[in-house]
């Protein structure tokens, strides 16, 4: 969290000294509450983990769930409830918390833009190893949409705390204060690829559409075509097929630096908090992506990313920059 003060609703927290305003009124909270506070407000709205809470508050402590209910309940009654009616930190079942801002709260209640979450596909394929295929493939999906402004789509932290769970669909829709969820499965052979994806209504567990799509690896992103151009038509149909083409992306010339490209976004997105050999290990990734596909953009872009944070946590800086600083 770079701000040094975060707003959400009618309060402001500052995070150097970790203190809540009402307006000009001072929120007393403790220090325990401030440390959930302030864990929470980093995820910018997404999920946080039980244990990602318990750690923060209760550092080098190992201490029962129990404690950290009873703080969240007591930081619910601090802070009241939203315009709507609702608690500003929401539960997610069998999951964590999340902090509702104002902002997300307005956009996902609005009957004028629907929400959606894209849950994580799960991997069929026999090797583990083959995972960041599916996750990335769920990543281009959750971009494409957020790119139409009448769609409203949670974020990848918030719908990645469903990784690897067994579910009720409307129990995540609840949680996630969405109506319609995406879900499917990714197998991959060799060279050959089957995505099944189906949309399910959050409301009434109601399957919309469902579709397998078969083809081989080089057909890959043409399936994240059809099923956002599906997703689109059925939730959102006044949207014009002229805008789902301008939004599509440019396609790498060469599918070894995508397959690069995907094997790194999970080392970026690992939740708690990241080592720099994460970051190492990305950057290596991407530089080979680079070396192959020097004008694929998503991997300019990831690229940049990671080397600013590696660089802010006091790992390696990019090459020549070191050069860069000292002719200044």
């Amino acid at each position: 969290m770079t701000e040094q003060r975060v707003a959400f609703g009618p309060f402001t927290f500052d995070t150097r000294n970790t203190t809540l305003w009402r307006g000009n009124e001072f929120v007393p909270l403790g220090a325990r509450g401030a440390a959930l506070l302030a864990g929470l407000l980093e995820a910018d709205g997404g999920v946080v983990s039980r244990s990602s809470l318990l750690d923060r508050a209760w550092p080098d402590v190992v201490v029962e769930d129990g404690n950290l209910a009873v703080q969240i309940a007591t930081l619910r009654k601090i802070l009241g409830t939203r315009p709507d009616g609702q608690e500003w930190i929401a539960t997610v079942p069998r999951v964590g918390y999340r902090l509702v801002r104002a902002a997300a709260s307005h956009a996902l209640s609005d009957a004028e833009r629907p929400s959606i979450a894209v849950l994580p596909f799960v991997s069929m394929s026999s090797d583990s190893e083959q995972d960041y295929f599916a996750d990335g493939m769920v990543e281009d999906l959750i971009t494409a949409l957020s790119r139409f402004k009448p769609f409203a789509v949670v974020a990848r932290n918030s719908s990645f705390a469903y990784k690897g769970r067994a579910v009720d669909v409307r129990e995540v829709a609840r949680a996630l204060g969405v109506r319609y969820v995406l879900e499917g499965s990714v197998r991959r052979g060799e060279r050959r690829v089957r995505v099944s994806a189906q949309l399910i209504d959050g409301e009434s567990g109601a399957h919309l559409w469902a579709e397998n799509l078969d083809g081989t690896i080089e057909d890959v992103l043409d399936f994240q075509d059809r099923i956002t151009a599906r997703v689109i038509g059925l939730i959102e149909p006044e949207i014009h097929r002229a805008e789902l083409e301008r939004s599509r992306r440019k396609r790498p010339e060469n599918l070894g630096a995508y397959d690069l490209y995907l094997r790194a976004l999970p080392l970026l997105h690992v939740l708690g908090v990241q080592r720099l050999e994460h970051y190492d290990e990305a950057i290596d990734l991407l530089d080979r992506a680079i070396a192959l596909d020097p004008g694929f953009a998503p991997v300019l872009a990831l690229a940049a990313w990671a080397h600013e944070k590696r660089l802010t946590r006091s790992g390696t800086p990019p090459p020549g920059v070191d050069d860069a600083l000292s002719a200044i």
